[in-house]
């Protein structure tokens, strides 16, 4: 959204501006989609007003970070192989599109560090650690 919106205080209304825009809205919808599909299923303690065990929430929780995870890495995949189509088809990319491939390798960096802190707080949980116990 802040490479649209640098555009559009630019003045630049044209398809590289719709195009991040579009790709902004699809990332914003994956999001939501992920994140709505995963709603917790009514146990007995969510029926009596509890929020289930610390596992359940757990495994709830950690469904939902996978599919965004695996939801964002799709997202990026498919827009460098669009751009690496329109690198291979015109023999160069436009100033844009060169900066939206490296907003894209930032964006690939920050997902790893990401998934890396998580696989490190995960493996840390006494419940994924039995011989901890």
């Amino acid at each position: 959204m802040r490479r649209a919106s640098t555009l559009l205080v630019r003045g630049e209304t044209e398809t590289a501006t719709q195009d991040v825009e579009r790709a902004a809205l699809l990332r914003m919808e994956q999001t939501l989609n992920g994140l709505g599909s995963d709603a917790p299923s009514q146990t007995k303690n969510t029926a009596a007003g509890e929020q289930g065990s610390p596992s359940e929430r757990n495994t709830n929780a950690s469904t939902a970070e996978i599919k965004l995870v695996r939801l964002l890495q799709q997202t990026i995949n498919e827009r460098t192989a669009e751009l690496e189509t329109m690198r291979a088809r015109r023999g160069e990319l436009n100033t844009e599109q060169k900066q939206e491939l490296d907003a894209l390798a930032l964006e690939q960096g920050r997902l790893a560090d990401m998934v890396l802190e998580w696989i490190k707080t995960t493996g840390q949980r006494p419940e994924n650690n039995p011989e901890a116990k």
